[in-house]
């Protein structure tokens, strides 16, 4: 059976990015209370307000995508550019990665996987089905998320966090962004 909380978005602290470059909101981490160390999956929201350097993180499989504002990224000498329509990209996390805003600060929606996790980020909107361990669904602003019977009400950037999902039917009066993340142990 499908279980479920809201992680408010009010209760979130920020967290030093690994190499000191910022700070990012840390949505949800497994186990409780890792580190950049020792998690085995970690979903964050980032704001990257000028030229920044990511942290290099090896051993770690990277999703990133852009929430609001539009973002210079390179990626191993690579640029392109992202906005919000844009869909996630991957990359691997010992990679050496910058970005800069194009038209202003940016908020960003990053999942973050080691051995034996998966993963996935995209936008949902409407009525969808989720299936896989854990589900993050991020809204972007005020959303009711019903599951079955059972309206949320979701403010701007709080996540419903889904786990045990098992072909679960959401509806959704805005689009969200999901982060939902696979174990394969």
């Amino acid at each position: 059976m499908t279980e479920f909380n809201i992680l408010r978005a009010a209760d979130r602290k920020g967290v030093p990015w690994k190499n000191g470059g910022g700070l990012t909101e840390e949505v949800a981490v497994h186990p409780p209370g890792a580190d950049y160390d020792d998690f085995l999956w970690r979903v964050s929201i980032a704001t990257i307000s000028g030229e920044s350097a990511f942290s290099i993180l090896p051993g770690v499989c990277r999703l990133f995508c852009t929430l609001e504002g539009r973002l210079s990224i390179k990626i191993n000498g690579q640029s392109q550019d992202i906005g919000p329509d844009d869909p996630a990209i991957r990359f691997d996390g010992s990679s050496t990665v910058s970005a800069r805003p194009l038209d202003g600060p940016t908020r960003n929606f990053n999942l973050m996987t080691r051995k034996g996790f998966s993963g996935s980020l995209t936008q949902m909107s409407g009525i969808f089905c989720l299936s896989g361990d854990i589900a993050l669904l991020l809204a972007t602003q005020p959303t009711t998320v019903t599951i079955g019977e059972c309206p949320m009400l979701l403010d701007s950037l709080d996540v419903l966090s889904l786990q045990h999902v098992q072909c679960c039917a959401i509806q959704s009066s805005a689009p969200v962004s999901c982060a939902e993340i696979t174990s394969s142990v």
